[in-house]
């Protein structure tokens, strides 16, 4: 019995150390665009922190500290319902579904919204043209349904089918069409006006962090089938 004392001693300090840490950490992550401010894993991440300082004050309590703590859980509290609120309410088309789970399956509900009211849908017809070799690319687009062309010096040398972004590292980076996309069926899909892209949806660290993921996917199938297309045409030439 001699030795509790000592322990509650010790285990109220951890929490104090606990919540420290997860004051500093959140706030670091933050910073370094780790975390969305606005998100609610920050908010979750404070009302912890909050929560185990307040725990840590009933061995040294203080009124200010207290007080602090307090008000910071609340806040953390109705930040976490509002979000919590404004996600249920969030609703989407069967559309929108397929393009969240193909291209940003972990986007937020909230963040796939705005990124979703962005853009637009079109219905495209075959032989239309979505970029141009050597130009501006005006748009970032994801086909839902149908397919398109890769062309590059008046040979096409590879397909993109449903669910491929089209422009992903031009539209991001602001340099001409590495090729020629023309639409080889009638096609759904959803564009995004790199304007809009850069100003707005890039400054958000969640949706930016998600859509640099899904650019480095595409990437890699792209990669992959544009090396099998050459394959088949040498091997066709030979």
């Amino acid at each position: 019995m001699e030795h509790l004392p000592d322990l509650s001693l010790n285990l109220y300090a951890i929490f104090g150390f606990v919540g420290v840490a997860l004051y500093l950490g959140s706030y670091a992550a933050l910073q370094l665009g780790y975390l969305n401010g606005q998100g609610g894993l920050y908010a979750l991440l404070n009302l912890l922190a909050a929560s185990s300082v307040l725990i840590s004050l009933v061995q040294a309590f203080n009124l200010s500290s207290a007080v602090i703590q307090s008000f910071w859980i609340v806040i953390s509290i109705v930040g976490l319902v509002r979000m919590y609120l404004l996600t249920r309410r969030t609703k989407f088309t069967k559309d929108e579904e397929n393009l969240i789970r193909s291209a940003l399956p972990a986007l937020s509900k909230r963040k796939a919204r705005k990124f979703l009211d962005a853009g637009h849908w079109i219905d495209g017809e075959a032989g239309a043209l979505l970029t141009q070799e050597g130009e501006p690319v005006d748009h970032l687009i994801y086909i839902l349904e149908g397919a398109a062309e890769i062309i590059s010096s008046e040979r096409v040398i590879a397909v993109c089918e449903a669910h491929s972004l089209i422009g992903e590292l031009t539209a991001l980076s602001g340099e001409p069409a590495t090729a020629t996309v023309r639409l080889s069926a009638d096609t759904r899909y959803f564009c995004i006006g790199v304007r809009v892209l850069r100003d707005r949806l890039m400054r958000d660290v969640e949706i930016r962090t998600h859509l640099q993921a899904a650019v480095s996917r595409q990437m890699m199938h792209k990669l992959v089938r544009t090396n099998q297309a050459l394959a088949r045409r040498d091997s066709a030439d030979g």
